[in-house]
């Protein structure tokens, strides 16, 4: 009995031993994605949230890519997501190529990204992600901003949109701010001072009210506007 509780206890020791040495893993994903329209601008704000027990792909993942002038934002797993990535590049790139150089408008970046998701959606390699596609319509100039779900369905935004599963903190925040005027014709006009105050709030909130492990260290925002595409400082 004894030799049986001694062997055990040793048993016990190795084990928390061997925890000890092995790294600890995690499934790095983005829980949430939201994009803002303003009457000069359009943002795209991200981050990374950190499940343990899994596998740790890739760190310092950007959520929130430039492809043509235009800004791509995705909420999902890594791994669609990077394919995704991929695909719109190179269906931009095959453009570049035919047409002398000249990328995808916003909109054509938007219905080529549905059409990715909409092909696949009932194969075994579906792409589960959703997808928000800012970007300057130069022709009417205006901001656009399109909101793409996962399963294929597309709409132009006119103020803001929200992907992911933290979706009633952020809403509950962006419904105290008015995007547009009071007759409703046009977008009110937010400097990058009060956008960046903005989404710091929405983020600082979600990292209080959430259950899961925010990241506030992978923040990304970027804005398109009339003069390109930018990063910012949050």
């Amino acid at each position: 009995m004894l030799h049986t509780i001694r062997t055990i206890v040793l048993s016990i020791v190795l084990l928390l031993q061997l925890a000890s040495w092995l790294p600890v893993t995690c499934t790095v994903s983005t829980k949430s994605i939201f994009g803002i329209r303003t009457k000069d601008s359009a943002y795209i704000s991200t981050l990374s949230s950190v499940d343990y027990n899994g596998v740790n792909l890739l760190d310092g993942f950007e959520w929130i890519r430039e492809v043509g002038g235009c800004l791509i934002g995705i909420q999902g797993d890594i791994s669609d997501c990077e394919e995704c990535f991929m695909l719109i590049e190179t269906e931009n790139c095959e453009h570049e190529l035919t047409f002398n150089g000249r990328p995808l408008s916003c909109s054509a970046i938007a219905y080529t990204c549905r059409h990715l998701i909409a092909k696949r959606l009932r194969t075994n390699k579906r792409l589960t992600v959703n997808v928000i596609i800012a970007g300057w319509d130069r022709v009417n100039d205006l901001p656009q901003l399109y909101c793409i779900d996962e399963i294929a369905s597309i709409r132009e935004v006119a103020t803001y949109a929200i992907h992911g599963s933290e979706i009633p903190f952020l809403l509950s925040i962006l419904d105290q701010h008015s995007f547009t005027s009071h007759n409703n014709s046009s977008a009110v006009i937010y400097d990058d001072r009060e956008m960046v105050v903005l989404i710091r709030r929405c983020w600082e909130q979600l990292s209080r009210r959430s259950y899961q492990r925010i990241d506030t260290s992978t923040l990304q925002l970027m804005q398109v506007s009339r003069k390109g595409c930018k990063t910012m400082r949050v």
